[in-house]
C-alpha cells in the first residue's frame, strides 16, 4: 500500500476483538410526517413569485417553506407559496388550529429536518424540534454504531511512527475485524492455525505504522486504523472485589476525612490521593483540609 499525506496523522489500535460483548444500536423511530417543507429558514421570505428562491432552492407552486423567524414571530410557521391566477402569495401551510410533523427536505444540519408546528390562528403559529436526535447539533458518537461496530481489548497504539503501550489494556469501540499485524495473511497456516512468520515483525508501514520496531507482537494481533479526529467510545474495565474497585477507587485510604474538597475518582483537585500520598508529599495520619498540600521544602 502507497504512502500518503493523510498517513502521518493516523492513530492504528492494537488488539483483539471481543467475542462476547455486542453493541445493540437503538434504532429510533422517525416520526410519522404529516407535511413536508422543502426548506427551513429563520429570515424574512422573499416576495411571492413564480421563480422565488428561498435559501437559492426554488420553490414551486403549493410548496410549502418552514419559517421560524428569530425576530417577527408573526411571521412563523408553515408558508405555502400560492399562485391564484398568476398572482403569487404567501399563505399559511396549516388551517387554523391544525397541527402537524413537518420535514424539511433541505435541511442545513440534520437538526433542522423533523419540526412540531402549530398553527393557532391567521397570524400565529409555534414551531418546535422534535425530540428525534436530542438537543445538540449533531450525532458524531451515534453515527459510529452502524453494522460494523464492535468493541476490542486494545493493548497499545502506534501514532506518527511510534509504538506506544497502554497502562492497561482498554476497551475501544472499532469497526470490522481489523488487519493481522505480524503474520503473513498469504502463506500457509503453522500449527497454532495463524499464517506463519518467523521473523513475526510488523507488516506494511501502512498496516503497522512503523519502519522497524526492536519488539515482536504475539499471535492474532490485530490493528484497526482511524484518523486522529475520529469519535470513539472507550471503556475502563476493572475488576476486583467491590472494596477495591469501588470504595478504595472513590474513598482512598482517607476516607471521608477530607474536607473543604470534592472527591471524584480518587481525584483531588487534579492532584491523585493514592496510598496517603498527596503531590508527592507523604501524609500520614493527618487530615488535609481544603485540598490543599505543599511539597516537603515549603
Amino acid at each position: 500500500m502507497s504512502e500518503s499525506l493523510l498517513s502521518f496523522s493516523a492513530i492504528l489500535l492494537f488488539g483483539r476483538k471481543l467475542d462476547d460483548l455486542e453493541i445493540a444500536a437503538k434504532i429510533v423511530a422517525e416520526p410519522v410526517v404529516t407535511e413536508d417543507a422543502v426548506v427551513f429558514t429563520k429570515r424574512d421570505l422573499p416576495d411571492a413569485a413564480a421563480e422565488v428562491r428561498v435559501k437559492g432552492i426554488k420553490i414551486g407552486d403549493d410548496e410549502n417553506v418552514l419559517v421560524k423567524h428569530y425576530k417577527d414571530k408573526t411571521k412563523t410557521g408553515l408558508k405555502k407559496l400560492n399562485n391564484a391566477a398568476g398572482v403569487y402569495s404567501w399563505i399559511p401551510g396549516l388551517a387554523d388550529g391544525d397541527k402537524a410533523v413537518v420535514r424539511v427536505e433541505h435541511p442545513k444540519r440534520r437538526h433542522d429536518e423533523f419540526w412540531n408546528v402549530k398553527q393557532t390562528n391567521a397570524t400565529k403559529s409555534k414551531v418546535s424540534r422534535t425530540k428525534l436526535v436530542g438537543r445538540g447539533n449533531n450525532t458524531f458518537v451515534g453515527d459510529q454504531l452502524d453494522e460494523d461496530a464492535c468493541f476490542a481489548r486494545i493493548y497499545g497504539f502506534s501514532y506518527e511512527g511510534d509504538f506506544f503501550d497502554l497502562p492497561s489494556p482498554t476497551l475501544f469501540l472499532v469497526h470490522g475485524d481489523g488487519e493481522l499485524v505480524s503474520q503473513d495473511q498469504n502463506a500457509a497456516a503453522g500449527n497454532d492455525g495463524f499464517p506463519s512468520n518467523p521473523s513475526r515483525a510488523p507488516r506494511d508501514p501502512s498496516i503497522g505504522g512503523m519502519a522497524a520496531s526492536d519488539f515482536q507482537f504475539a499471535d492474532d494481533i490485530r490493528v484497526w486504523d482511524y484518523d486522529k479526529a475520529d469519535y470513539t467510545i472507550r471503556m475502563d474495565v476493572a475488576t476486583g472485589m467491590f472494596e477495591q474497585v469501588l470504595l478504595d477507587a472513590t474513598l482512598g485510604d482517607g476516607g471521608l476525612g477530607i474536607s473543604g474538597a470534592k472527591v471524584s475518582g480518587a481525584k483531588v483537585s487534579g492532584a491523585k490521593v493514592s496510598g496517603a500520598k498527596v503531590s508527592g508529599a507523604k501524609v500520614s495520619g493527618a487530615k488535609v483540609s481544603g485540598a490543599k498540600a505543599r511539597g516537603p521544602g515549603d
